[in-house]
């Protein structure tokens, strides 16, 4: 990514210009940066380097929902918008920013120390102001007026803020139809159709992840394509034919131009065929898993496009419409893959499913085949679901809450760990339910939404954002109202009061340590560690707080030498598959110890 001090958008037909620089900094070479409306340049950084997480960068377009030019949260900037003088004196003027909701983060400077400039005997006022992003992150917009829009991205400090955001919606979209399928026990596919109540956001995360493992999938299969062998019955020559069936001879022998006399005659009552009927065998990939493939690709690409439409229409009559412009391009990408696919010679040779094969070992057991059905699986259950993981959170279209969809997936983490150490979750849980034919979670801050486990006389709840006060009827809080993100109560089946709390708290952000530690290390803040103190303190009941977090060093500080007592911070990272290894086995430790205490107090 490269690190800009500034960049200037300028629209055409029109001198008004919109700059966003950094306040510290000099300013290096001039270059395009996008060949697109409006007409976007921008200054280097003195330093002209790339760097990971700069505060104002850019990105090269490419086909994904994020926008080129990126600022970053908790961050400062100088704007200067050059309007027309005559739009400053309208009595309705109250910000350059077409959007109210921007104006959050503005702070104009006094009018006289704004610049009146001359351009064409037109008057031109140069407004200045600072443009703070706070904690915001999303989709910021700058759109001086509907004629002219301009659309930028607010960026996580000190993460890889594009691939953890896609990481996380595309896991969670793979959590939510896992569960759904484990709910529901499907147990075989139907037709894809248009489901109209299903909500734009939820397709586009479904779809993405599927699309994201669709094209392996589909490469596998095409590499070592099922087949059947066939056979066919031909009439050919006499001296090149091979007998294999007597019975068609016999049933057929009127095809088979006989004559009278000749070396077979006693064979064949005086006559002697000059033509013979013999069978061939044929490899065909007109196989029925061939064809269930096939119309899996014919029926993601008839939803894909449906998609594709409906986005459009959004755009054409909703004023929020800004957010599913950048859903656009990416959709349009899935169905070119489509199409190639489908436009493929193979796929060509193959006929239109009649029936869904259920009883197929190769949709089954074989690589490719395989995923390809669970994948159909994942998407269909997917569209059923009638749950937004951002809506569940914010209101606001612009808003990309990477912080609260960490502390989502954290929630499936858990309770993925929490089913590999005890098994399935029983019917208490409460986190589902179906209603009107679709499955709804209740995955809400505040809802008090929990999971339960049992094994043996051992009970464990997975509570989502309880609430702890001095009202509390178990495990109160001497003091303030407190409410973690994740707590887990391990107790006695038969005797609630012997049990214990165990308290998590999602925290997306990381400190770099680098007058300390290598350069490498990304560690928990203090301020996290102090506030996991005040969980255990505070909460009857409880032997350990951790925060959960996307740095590396994991943080364990123990009472004693036993691993309870404590408070800490664990690493947990979207697409880095040993820190949920390493996170479970800590878990194990931590359960283990706690359900050999209860027992010992029986």
């Amino acid at each position: 990514m490269l690190a800009l001090n500034q960049f200037v958008i300028k629209w055409e037909d029109t001198n008004i210009q919109l700059e966003i620089q950094m306040i510290t900094g000099e300013k290096g070479s001039i270059i395009q940066l996008e060949d697109s409306k409006p007409n976007v340049f921008g200054y280097l950084s003195a330093e002209n380097k790339e760097e990971e997480f700069p505060t104002l960068g850019y990105n090269i377009p490419k086909l994904n929902m994020f926008h080129s030019l990126l600022l970053r949260e908790e961050s400062s900037y100088l704007l200067k918008i050059l309007l027309p003088k005559k739009h400053l004196e309208e009595s309705d003027f109250s910000s350059p920013f077409a959007n109210s909701y921007v104006n959050h983060f503005i702070k104009l400077f006094p009018s006289n120390i704004w610049r009146k400039i001359r351009i064409n005997e037109q008057e031109f006022i140069e407004v200045l102001g600072e443009l703070h992003t706070k904690n915001f992150v999303g989709t910021l917009d700058l759109s001086i007026n509907n004629r002219h829009s301009f659309l930028c991205e607010v960026a996580a400090k000190k993460v890889n803020y594009e691939n953890s955001y896609s990481e996380l919606l595309n896991n969670i979209a793979e959590e939510s139809s896992n569960l759904i399928m484990q709910f529901s026990g499907l147990t075989s596919t139907k037709v894809l159709n248009d489901n109209s109540n299903s909500i734009i956001f939820s397709k586009v995360i479904q779809l993405r992840s599927i699309m994201k493992e669709l094209p392996l999938a589909i490469d596998i299969i095409l590499n070592n394509i099922h087949s059947n062998i066939d056979k066919e019955s031909i009439l050919e020559p006499i001296g090149f034919g091979h007998i294999s069936d007597y019975s068609s001879i016999t049933s057929k022998s009127y095809v088979l131009d006989l004559q009278v006399g000749g070396t077979l005659n006693k064979k064949f009552r005086g006559y002697t065929p000059q033509k013979i009927i013999s069978d061939q065998s044929k490899e065909s990939i007109d196989t029925v898993e061939n064809r269930y493939v096939k119309n899996f690709l014919e029926e993601t690409h008839y939803l894909v496009n449906n998609l594709v439409r409906q986005i459009r229409l959004v755009i054409k009559k909703s004023s929020k419409n800004k957010l599913y412009k950048i859903y656009i391009s990416e959709t349009n990408s899935w169905l070119t893959i489509l199409e190639d696919y489908l436009n493929n010679n193979i796929f060509r040779k193959v006929s239109k499913l009649k029936y869904f094969p259920s009883n197929s070992q190769v949709l089954q057991n074989r690589v490719g085949y395989q995923d390809l059905l669970l994948l159909d699986l994942r998407l269909q259950s997917g569209l059923s679901l009638s749950w937004n993981p951002i809506e569940a959170i914010t209101s606001d279209v612009y808003v990309k809450p990477i912080y609260e969809l960490y502390e989502i997936w954290c929630f499936f983490i858990i309770r993925n760990s929490l089913g590999n150490i005890f098994g399935t979750e029983n019917k208490e849980s409460n986190v589902w339910y179906q209603e009107n034919g679709s499955i709804n979670f209740n995955l809400k801050k505040g809802t008090n939404s929990c999971l339960v486990y049992q094994r043996n006389k051992i009970k464990v709840n997975l509570y989502y954002n309880k609430e702890f006060s001095k009202q509390t009827t178990l495990g109160k809080s001497y003091s303030i109202k407190l409410r973690p993100d994740f707590t887990i109560f391990i107790s006695d089946s038969t005797r609630r009061e012997n049990g214990y709390y165990i308290h998590f708290d999602a925290k997306y952000r990381i400190e770099k340590l680098n007058q300390y530690h290598e350069l490498d290390t990304k560690t928990s803040k203090k301020d996290d560690l102090v506030k996991m103190h005040a969980y255990k303190d505070a909460i009857d009941k409880s032997l350990g707080s951790y925060v959960l977090y996307p740095g590396n060093e994991f943080i364990n500080f123990q009472e004693s030498s036993t691993i309870l007592p404590g408070i800490g911070a664990i690493p947990l990272i979207p697409n880095i598959n040993d820190t949920k290894n390493k996170f479970e086995l800590f878990l194990v430790e931590i359960t283990n110890f706690i359900t050999d205490k209860i027992l010992k107090n029986k």
